[in-house]
């Protein structure tokens, strides 16, 4: 079977991505692992798809390894959710994209533990053994209003865009989910301008963003 060797390899260790700072550069075998797909609708629906189908065809990959007790749960957990999370501040998340990424989460969590579907364990009885809980919406959401808060603040040009209107009609039926609709509940405001009130007050900002994820 031939290796599989993403990324570059430095004294015989493969690494997949380079820290800089508080950046970090991703290593990937193709364009597409390390793209956002943008539909003509707008819609999140097709890129997490997507990206689901990536992850997963990284963890078959990499199955011998990511279901190794010996590695440590933390380092499994990064390698696929480098590639599942990639651009995630980006996207619209309504019911049905909620219910894929936590299908997915836990498919992960059972492929690393080696848990069979005959064995008929509950999703808590898997993540009680490995002391873990389902976290996946609260790295979305924490990812996403940290980079609106940093853009409120600093990017005059996003801020246009996010500010902005297009010419045309809403479409019939009900109302499709705003982007901004989950980050004025968790951080406990009613409109875009006091969000972006918020924003320009970085003290009270993080005092908010810890708030909204206190357990």
């Amino acid at each position: 079977m031939k290796e599989h060797t993403t990324g570059i390899s430095i004294n015989g260790k493969q690494f997949h991505s380079i820290r800089f700072a508080d950046d970090i550069a991703l290593l990937a075998d193709s364009e597409e692992e390390m793209s956002n797909l943008i539909t003509d609708d707008n819609k999140s629906t097709k890129e997490i798809r997507r990206r689901i189908t990536l992850a997963k065809h990284a963890f078959e990959k990499k199955r011998t390894l990511l279901t190794n007790k010996h590695l440590s749960i933390r380092s499994r957990k990064k390698f696929v959710w480098s590639i599942l999370l990639y651009c995630c501040e980006s996207w619209t998340i309504g019911k049905y994209e909620k219910d894929r990424l936590e299908a997915i989460e836990m498919w992960m969590w059972r492929k690393m533990t080696r848990t069979s579907w005959i064995e008929h364990k509950t999703n808590e009885e898997v993540l009680n053994e490995i002391n873990e809980e389902r976290t996946i919406m609260n790295t979305i959401m924490k990812r996403t209003i940290k980079l609106i808060g940093h853009l409120l603040r600093n990017n005059e040009f996003i801020t246009i865009i996010m500010e902005g209107k297009i010419e045309g009609k809403r479409s019939r039926g009900r109302p499709r989910k705003s982007f901004f609709e989950e980050i004025f509940r968790r951080m406990g405001v009613t409109s875009y301008q006091n969000l972006k009130r918020t924003a320009f007050d970085r003290h009270v900002w993080l005092q908010q963003q810890g708030l909204a994820f206190r357990s």
